[in-house]
């Protein structure tokens, strides 16, 4: 069996983001390992697990914020990289 994941990386950035007091520890989870770990206990015989990532650049950060959008620029080359 095949497991495909799909995370919103901005709805997953700033849901651990607000529900953590430690966020930066989160935000820096490896989330393919722990795809692949979910998949393996929900269907120990899969045999590939994918994971997919997508999101939307939030370019109106740009104006209030130029941090935050550089953080999300940061979050989402921290994800391609794993």
């Amino acid at each position: 069996m095949r497991i495909l994941f799909l995370v919103d990386a901005l709805n997953l950035y700033y849901s651990v983001r607000n529900a953590s007091t430690k966020p930066r520890a989160l935000l820096w989870l490896d989330l393919r390992k722990l795809c692949v770990h979910i998949g393996s206990k929900l269907h120990p015989n899969s045999t590939e697990h994918k994971v997919h990532y997508f999101t939307a650049i939030p370019e109106h950060f740009q104006s209030k914020d130029a941090k935050k959008l550089e953080r999300h620029l940061n979050f989402i080359s921290a994800l391609q990289k794993t």
